[in-house]
């Protein structure tokens, strides 16, 4: 996974957060609308803590040739 694959996951966590918390402020809020935010809240949350990702560092040495950069 990369970053961008954890923010999805925490964008789709707040999302479906405040769908939740919009839906428990009605008068009569909606056990099917409710069930499927916390569904989505719990899933995302989930995969979140589960998140690995390894940093690595690169050099690169620059040659005559800069448009073509070696990896070193």
């Amino acid at each position: 996974m990369n970053i961008r694959d954890l923010e999805k996951e925490i964008q789709n966590a707040i999302i479906h957060f405040n769908i939740l918390k919009k839906e428990l402020k009605k008068t009569a809020p909606s056990s099917e609308t409710i069930d499927a935010a916390v569904y989505q809240i719990s899933q995302s949350l989930e995969k979140a803590n589960d998140f690995e990702f390894c940093l690595e560092q690169r050099k690169c040495e620059i040659k005559d040739a800069y448009e073509n950069p070696r990896f070193v």
